[in-house]
């Protein structure tokens, strides 16, 4: 675990540690809360409380069992498509912390 501020792609990082096989959780000054999977922020936890979904273009078993490991969320796959919630998903979809797209 990382205590001092570092910096991760333009990110002041103020605490980071692994979760799980090449898995990081770390946070950043504004508050944010990422789970980064290789180099992608997969799940980011706003401070609002919206939560951010990527998939980086990886949409491989792992990212959707990160995704669903680590957020209250539903992703599943039908005939090669993702589903979070029972709505597509696409890089970059912001929930609502009830799981509503924004």
């Amino acid at each position: 675990m990382t205590t001092k501020k570092e910096s991760l792609q333009g990110k002041e990082v103020l605490d980071s540690k692994r979760i799980g096989n090449n898995t990081y959780e770390y946070n950043d000054k504004a508050g944010n809360k990422y789970i980064r999977l290789h180099m992608t922020d997969i799940i980011t936890f706003l401070d609002s409380g919206n939560i951010v979904l990527n998939s980086g273009g990886w949409q491989t078993e792992t990212t959707k069992a990160r995704i669903n490991e680590y957020t209250p969320f539903d992703l599943i796959q039908r005939k090669n498509i993702w589903y979070v919630n029972g709505v597509v998903f696409y890089d970059g979809i912001t929930l609502t912390p009830q799981g509503k797209p924004l």
